[in-house]
């Protein structure tokens, strides 16, 4: 009965490039992603230092082809990251070009609606200078209208009490050419009856 390490692996097969990974890994499982990767090369490392010279050359070529590897991943990365610069530096561009045709194109119709918009201001101006000479030339007919019919008003009155005091003054001539009247006839009866 062959007696197995604290890891659940034969000593034998440490001996091999497979126990040395598997052992490895065992010793690496549960761990988190960069803490495993840690501890598993560490420990292949420390089972590569106690193998023979074969493991160790397994050892060069897994980590030659590592190397290799993170080489081909970190081209990759590169390429990724200086097409994203590209394409962004190329949509910034593009963007560039499509903002200055845009305001190329709009240019004219901007143009036209300052042009509008300050014919309108000056439209507004004038209907706003317009009314309100009209309100004051309004104000000072009013004004006119006004002092005119009180004008008339006391013109009316004044014919009122000229006319009040000509029938007074008819009243008393009638009055008077009554008792002139009445005077004579008096009298001239008074002569009939001296005839008599």
């Amino acid at each position: 009965m062959s007696s197995r390490n604290p890891s659940g692996h034969d000593p034998a097969d440490s001996q091999t490039f497979k126990g040395i990974l598997s052992d490895a890994m065992a010793k690496s499982r549960g761990q988190g992603v960069v803490q495993g990767s840690t501890i598993f090369f560490k420990n292949l490392a420390e089972s590569v230092a106690h193998s023979n010279r074969n493991l160790k050359i397994g050892l060069a070529f897994l980590t030659a082809a590592f190397f290799v590897i993170a080489g081909i991943l970190g081209y990759l990365m590169f390429t990724a990251f200086r097409g994203q610069v590209e394409t962004r530096a190329t949509l910034e561009s593009r963007y560039r070009e499509l903002d200055a045709k845009t305001q190329k194109v709009l240019e004219p119709f901007l143009v036209r609606s300052k042009e509008l918009e300050e014919r309108l201001n000056r439209t507004e101006s004038q209907v706003r200078l317009d009314l309100e000479t009209y309100r004051l030339n309004a104000d000072q007919r009013v004004d006119a209208a006004r002092a005119e019919v009180q004008q008339l008003r006391q013109e009316i009155a004044a014919l009122q009490r000229d006319v009040a005091a000509i029938q007074k003054w008819i009243q008393d001539a009638n009055r008077d050419i009554k008792t002139a009247f009445d005077n004579v006839e008096a009298r001239l009866q008074a002569l009939e009856r001296a005839k008599r």
